[in-house]
């Protein structure tokens, strides 16, 4: 399969990769120390204690870049090995990996973009996410307005037809859960956040936000990212700080990105990170196109 079908696909922040980084080469392990020695560097923040001895992080700062290290890694050796993509997804705050991955930002400067999340938001009440599966976008939207929180609770993720992620206040979610069980739903998942991203709650203080972005030094993309909201391509550093900023209040539809891919450019999907969440959903999107994750191949990806 020729290299420039290839699509890389990085995965949002809340995953648990603790478990999973003995499945690392000694060689990886201590290029995760490396990236890990960076960011205490920069940043004072100790990620490899965290990951290794299976230590309790309160600080919210030191469990996001736990998994913004563990991608950004698995992104650089899949570039040892010259597997290099035609274009980039990132789901979530998969975006600012996309960012550092592609050059439009330097590795230290992805966890800064992190640190600026946490310093502009602030909770007037707890928020959450939750994945509802098992229904349609339309009939979500009836259980909303059945109980009138068409203002209050917002489809964040479109992951395909029957797949969908709700963020809102933790007191509305909870509230429709039972609502969305009676119409059908096989299954609703709390997700690990307590920010309601891709959602109006993410709106106030952007101001801030984009303050910090500001400060930071952008370059064109290395790789293409293919924009979940804006569905097109975008290649320079200043399309990417505003898409940075855009995925913070603004729906993601993976389900139409993944679909107009595979239809137009991509052969192969493939999901970078510890784990192998988007590449269920990918499988379920396009199942005639190969999709795979770096869990499975990492052990023979030079017979890619």
């Amino acid at each position: 399969m020729h290299q420039n079908n290839i699509c890389f696909c990085l995965p949002g922040i809340g995953a648990n990769y603790q478990k999973a980084i003995g499945m690392l080469t000694k060689n990886h392990q201590a290029a995760l120390q490396a990236l890990a020695n960076r960011a205490e560097t920069a940043f004072g923040i100790k990620i490899m204690p965290f990951l290794l001895e299976n230590r309790n992080a309160d600080d919210l700062l030191t469990v996001w870049s736990s998994n913004y290290v563990c991608d950004y890694l698995t992104y650089q050796i899949l570039e040892e090995r010259a597997i290099i993509p035609q274009v980039m997804l990132g789901y979530s705050m998969g975006l600012i990996t996309c960012a550092a991955c592609s050059q439009a930002i330097s590795f230290e400067d992805g966890i800064a973009v992190l640190r600026e999340i946490i310093a502009y938001h602030q909770f007037e009440e707890a928020e959450a996410m939750v994945t509802v599966i098992g229904l349609g976008k339309e009939e979500i939207y009836s259980a909303l307005e059945q109980v009138s929180m068409q203002a209050k609770v917002f489809i964040a993720c479109a992951n395909n037809e029957y797949c969908h992620v709700l963020s809102g206040r933790e007191k509305d979610i909870l509230s429709l859960v039972p609502g969305l069980e009676k119409r059908g739903a096989l299954k609703i998942k709390r997700l690990e956040t307590h920010f309601a991203f891709h959602s109006p709650y993410m709106r106030p203080g952007i101001e801030q936000y984009k303050m910090g972005l500001d400060k930071l030094s952008w370059q064109n993309c290395a790789v293409p990212l293919f924009s979940f909201i804006r569905q097109r391509e975008i290649y320079s550093g200043e399309e990417m700080k505003e898409e940075l900023m855009l995925n913070m209040y603004s729906a993601i539809n993976m389900y139409a990105a993944v679909t107009q891919l595979a239809k137009e450019k991509v052969d192969i999907f493939y999901e970078l990170g510890l784990l192998k969440g988007l590449t269920r959903i990918i499988k379920y999107i396009c199942p005639d196109k190969q999709s795979w994750c770096f869990t499975e191949r990492y052990r023979s990806l030079d017979g890619l």
